[in-house]
């Protein structure tokens, strides 16, 4: 009984520790996401329609 509990354990801190690497890896998609909208919307990089540029 108490090598399963130890599994347990085991396995619940690893479940939490996936969990905190989860929400890193979504804010870091948050981050890449706006960059990228900044990126691809800077004058630089597009034009709009009749404005002489592209």
């Amino acid at each position: 009984m108490a090598e399963n509990a130890d599994r347990i354990a085991a396995l619940e801190e690893k479940i939490d520790a996936l969990g905190r690497q989860l929400e890193r890896m979504e804010a870091q998609q948050s981050e890449l996401r706006q960059w990228l909208g900044r990126w691809l919307c800077a004058p630089e990089n597009c034009s709009k329609a009749g404005d002489g540029q592209g």
